[in-house]
């Protein structure tokens, strides 16, 4: 386990952080697409509902019109297998996620902020309250799954609440003076993204090995640019 990266007892604290920095990669800033809340999901551990898949679908119609051949019945052998796979990750988790759709981007933005905005509060008993009220406005209850491990379930079905269960309670946990203060914002210029500084020092500056190499780098070449740019100012005197 990396020093940035959330243990078992800290779950959604990757995806907390990837929400509020909104820096994924491959992804413009922001919070604007779909898929950056399926991967936020997905960082939570959260299991979702399958895209629409036009593929399946007409291969479900022509095993409708014509029957299932051999090609049509390893097929659907194989959908079974992930459907049973959905069923378990969801019996552990409590449900499955709707898949993201462009109308759920508003309101996790608007979860987002509050997070956000609950974090950068100074005092510590409104802290409290913003928290305790966002958990009450998502509907959000505790619960144990079948094994007995403690679950924190929303009572809406829907992207932003089933959001809202893993990282309300990983902000919770930010929630400390102490722990909020080793709250980072990687130097690298390229990535940005939060992270939680676990150092003894608490003089991390980046969030990976990757970002930090990429930021040596950066230097080491503008070093030399420097270097030569003086060398071709000398001149005989």
């Amino acid at each position: 386990m990396t020093a940035d990266s959330p243990s078992e007892q800290e779950p959604g604290l990757a995806a907390l952080f990837a929400l509020l920095s909104t820096s994924i990669p491959g992804i413009p800033e922001g919070l604007h697409y779909p898929r950056q809340l399926r991967r936020i999901a997905e960082l939570a551990g959260i299991p979702i509902e399958p895209e629409y898949d036009l593929d399946a679908y007409l291969a479900d119609l022509r095993k409708r019109l014509y029957g299932a051949d051999a090609g049509d019945a390893a097929g659907e052998g194989e959908s079974a297998d992930a459907e049973r796979e959905d069923e378990g990750a969801a019996a552990q988790w409590g449900m499955l996620c709707p898949s993201p759709v462009e109308a759920d981007v508003e309101p996790v933005a608007d979860l987002r902020d509050g997070l956000a905005a609950a974090l950068a509060e100074p005092d510590g008993a409104r802290r409290a309250e913003m928290l305790n009220g966002m958990s009450q406005q998502y509907g959000l209850f505790p619960a144990v799954d079948d094994e007995g491990r403690p679950r924190v379930l929303p009572t809406r079905h829907d992207v932003v609440s089933c959001l809202a269960a893993v990282l309300i309670p990983a902000a919770m946990l930010l929630a400390p003076a102490e722990r909020r203060e080793r709250m980072r914002t990687c130097a690298d210029l390229e990535c940005g993204t939060l992270f939680l500084d676990r150092t003894h020092s608490a003089r991390r500056r980046y969030c990976s090995a990757k970002c930090t190499s990429r930021a040596s780098t950066r230097r080491h070449r503008e070093r030399r640019a420097g270097t030569a740019t003086d060398g071709r100012g000398l001149g005989p005197g």
